[in-house]
């Protein structure tokens, strides 16, 4: 959607389009309406949704809250906003747990390299050693 306004000393204009199609009626008023109708917010809302951040950038970040609350709620219903804050703590908590078991589970999968490490090295000594025994074997046999 596009809202246009401009507003000279002696005009006020307003224009509504709705994917590309020009919905803008004969008054101002009238358009109006039907931008909070179509859009389901009223003027105060959509400003605040357009140009907030454009004059007074750190309101909402130094914001109460409370403030907080307040001015979220003129766009999006308290409920839905606590419902979302909900689950992004469980979402958070879940990964944070899924977190801690992969770092759990690759610290034992490197305790298991460590001690397969040392298998391998005590394996292949004892190969060495043994293929030394067998090879003096073999020099004392064709003596």
């Amino acid at each position: 959607f596009v809202v246009s306004r401009t507003k000279t000393a002696s005009k006020s204009d307003l224009v509504f389009q709705v994917d590309g199609v020009d919905q803008t009626t004969q008054s101002l008023k009238e358009t109006q309406a039907l931008i909070e109708e179509k859009l389901g917010v009223d003027a105060n809302v959509l400003t605040r949704a357009v140009f907030y951040g454009q004059h007074d950038l750190n309101d909402l970040l130094e914001a109460t809250d409370a403030k907080l609350k307040e001015e979220l709620s003129l766009v999006v219903p308290l409920e839905l906003w606590q419902e979302a804050a909900s689950i992004a703590r469980k979402t958070s908590r879940d990964a944070k747990k899924r977190v801690d078991e992969l770092q759990g589970m690759i610290h034992l999968r490197t305790e298991d390299i460590k001690q397969l490490s040392k298998k391998v090295d005590y394996a292949k000594e004892s190969m060495e050693t043994k293929q030394k025994s067998m090879q003096n074997a073999e020099k004392k046999m064709n003596r």
